[in-house]
């Protein structure tokens, strides 16, 4: 799997704004791991994937595809965009806990909302095998088991 790097990332935020503003929607996903170190600290050079939750309410099958779209046209494979890391979040977690990453396109209306644990919620490891227990009561749901 190609590895992508922060520039490439937002390249593929941007084409699933533009898609989902296209279809006069506006999507939300909370991106969690590692991909939260390379975004908003710039301390890691690429990732394999983006593991991220759809938190919009209703929209959830026109983010999937607005994923889609990014894929083809920037030759992505298509879990370039990982749902995987839905199954240790919480629902219910409040909007309290997260930040505003950015929004895309960057200019226009934008059709996408990017959102990252707050970095005192964000304590898992990047591969989602551990979790410490500072405090992922609130936004991600303590895991057990190991390496």
């Amino acid at each position: 799997m190609k590895k992508l790097t922060s520039d490439e990332i937002k390249h593929a935020f941007s084409i699933m704004g533009e898609f989902l503003r296209d279809k006069k929607t506006v999507g939300e996903i909370a991106v969690y791991g590692g991909r939260v170190i390379l975004l908003q600290f710039r301390s890691r050079d690429s990732t394999r994937d983006v593991d991220a939750v759809v938190v919009s309410d209703g929209n959830h099958g026109l983010v999937r595809q607005a994923a889609d779209q990014a894929a083809i046209v920037l030759g992505l494979e298509r879990s370039w965009l990982s749902e995987a890391v839905s199954h240790y979040t919480s629902t219910g977690a409040s909007s309290s806990n997260l930040a505003v990453s950015g929004l895309y396109p960057e200019t226009g209306r934008p059709g996408l909302r990017v959102v990252v644990a707050r970095p005192e919620v964000f304590a898992c490891d990047e591969n989602w095998r551990r979790c410490s227990d500072k405090q992922p009561r609130t936004g991600i749901s303590t895991m057990q088991g190991g390496s």
